[in-house]
């Protein structure tokens, strides 16, 4: 129950932030008189280099998971093998 209330309350916020910074920009083009299409390029070009950001630390973050998660199912199977082949007293 908590989970989806957390999920909506995310969703909610998202909205409202997505919602400030429309009206945001629409102010500042217009105060600062630039040209549509040229805002609009380079907030392409941000976000393209802010997602190859994301993209490139979260897959080290993954990586550095990974191998850990490796390194505890060898670990496991290890001590498994070992116990194993341990004779009865």
């Amino acid at each position: 129950m908590l989970c989806l209330l957390l999920g909506d309350l995310l969703i909610i916020l998202a909205q409202i932030i997505c919602a400030i910074q429309f009206v945001y920009e629409e102010k500042f083009i217009k105060r600062h008189n630039f040209a549509p299409l040229l805002v609009v390029g380079l907030e392409g070009l941000k976000n393209t280099f802010a997602v190859n950001l994301s993209i490139c630390s979260c897959s080290r973050v993954v990586s550095v998971l990974a191998r850990r998660v490796n390194q505890i199912m060898l670990e496991v199977h290890y001590a498994n093998y070992y116990s194993a082949a341990e004779p009865a007293s």
